[in-house]
């Protein structure tokens, strides 16, 4: 199987502050460019190795109690029986999958054993080859190589940047307060949301404003699209003039107008965050290439939604037993009968309405002190990977694999969520 090429590397914010980027810079940076190791931070410090979360910590007067508990809407009870959810599975390789995902230099060792189906699944996803003979990851390759997602210098000049005064911030924050489930979406946003929209400005390529003021960019349901604009449209834009470069991927809330119900009388579904694409993900502006997604991938500006939790109304135990006997049934995660009674279930009729109503394939759900992550397998299958503490030196590497993947699937096809969920089971222990 032929290897990956070469591509850029994943920036995690600690590695800007590592001296090896002081002798194999980045190539492409603008003349005169400063980044951390140019400020001789990276030999004053100790080796940075990893990019942890802070802990939040529960404030004495909270608002949000123990006892607030979500109740299951009648728009999700009501979801047409074909469209409901009936399977429930774990993989427990899915975090791993989806970090090594990130990194664009190193490919994929198989775990075990693979079967003739994963085999071809790993082909599709790591082995095809892809616009300007690239093959392996869509991360933007060498200048020089046409590429499905290429980046401009000023663009990862400005993200590394941002992720180095990130970084710095981040680790001289106290352990935070939070009181109610507001303030936990805060902290996601704070410490997950901000420096990841700038690793993802290192990899794929600003959307334009004309996307927002078409009226297309949040409304999947309209066919008319906007016009493409070029590579040479945006080289002109240069330094950002104000009003005319929007970046996605970024991720935003949801809004009526997003909703899968229409006519502004949607009530329930509504995740706390989307991850907005942008028409420019949607439809390439590379000529000669399709302008039309994978066949059976998503069709909108949105493929990964969020749902936020305090870790006081729903425990870690309760995540946990996402994967038990109390939500689905043992050996094949049967999830029938359709009835909310029990709060693990709750969760997953929750995210399920989400995924249903916004039509998304990836998604997250986390109470401040844990975090899951899950895929929509098919039309009712929905499989999780294992918890993961909040405090996981992984955890931000694994939400960028989620991120990477739910963005890239446009391209790929749903053939990728199936790699990332092989080896699935219900075996609960």
């Amino acid at each position: 199987m032929a290897q990956p090429q070469q591509h850029f590397p994943l920036y995690l914010p600690h590695q800007l502050f590592q001296a090896i980027l002081a002798t194999n810079p980045p190539p492409g940076l603008p003349p005169g460019a400063m980044l951390p190791f140019t400020y001789g931070i990276a030999n004053a410090t100790p080796t940075l190795t990893e990019t942890r979360l802070t802990a939040l910590t529960r404030h004495p007067f909270e608002s949000t109690k123990p006892a607030s508990i979500t109740n299951i809407a009648a728009e999700i009870m009501d979801i047409p029986v074909g469209a409901r959810l009936r399977v429930v599975m774990r993989c427990k390789d899915l975090n791993r999958r989806l970090r090594l995902y990130t990194d664009p230099g190193a490919g994929v060792v198989p775990h075990g054993n693979l079967t003739q189906e994963e085999l071809d699944l790993y082909e599709d996803v790591y082995g095809t080859a892809w616009p300007g003979g690239n093959r392996g990851l869509t991360t933007a390759g060498p200048p020089a190589t046409s590429h499905e997602y290429p980046r401009d210098a000023h663009t990862l000049y400005q993200a590394m940047s941002g992720l180095a005064g990130w970084f710095i911030f981040h680790r001289n924050r106290p352990p935070a307060l939070v009181h109610s489930e507001p303030a936990v979406q805060d902290e996601v946003e704070r410490q997950l949301f901000t420096p990841i929209e700038l690793i993802l400005r290192t990899r794929y390529r600003p959307s334009i404003s004309v996307d927002l003021n078409t009226g297309n960019f949040l409304a999947p349901d309209v066919k008319a699209q906007p016009p493409i604009v070029g590579d040479e449209q945006v080289a002109q834009l240069g330094a950002n003039p104000p009003g005319t470069l929007h970046f996605a991927p970024q991720f935003g809330r949801p809004t009526h107008a997003t909703h899968g119900q229409r006519g502004g009388n949607a009530q329930a579904g509504f995740p706390d965050f989307l991850l907005f694409m942008g028409n420019a993900l949607l439809r390439t502006v590379n000529p000669g290439l399709s302008t039309q997604p994978a066949r059976g991938a998503v069709r909108h500006g949105y493929n990964l939604c969020g749902e936020v939790k305090t870790s006081w109304s729903y425990e870690d135990r309760d995540l946990k037993n996402i994967l038990s006997s109390k939500t689905a049934k043992a050996g094949t995660g049967d999830f029938l009968p359709w009835i909310p009674n029990t709060k693990p279930r709750k969760i997953v009729f929750q995210i399920w309405g989400e995924m249903y109503f916004f039509q998304c394939n990836w998604g997250f759900v986390t109470n401040g002190s844990s975090m899951m992550f899950f895929v929509k397998l098919d039309t009712n299958t929905l499989v999780f990977g294992e918890p993961m503490d909040w405090r996981d030196k992984d955890l931000m590497q694994t939400m960028v694999g989620l991120c990477f993947a739910s963005v890239d699937e446009v391209k790929r096809g749903p053939r990728l969520r199936a790699w990332m969920c092989a080896g699935r089971e219900a075996n609960w222990e």
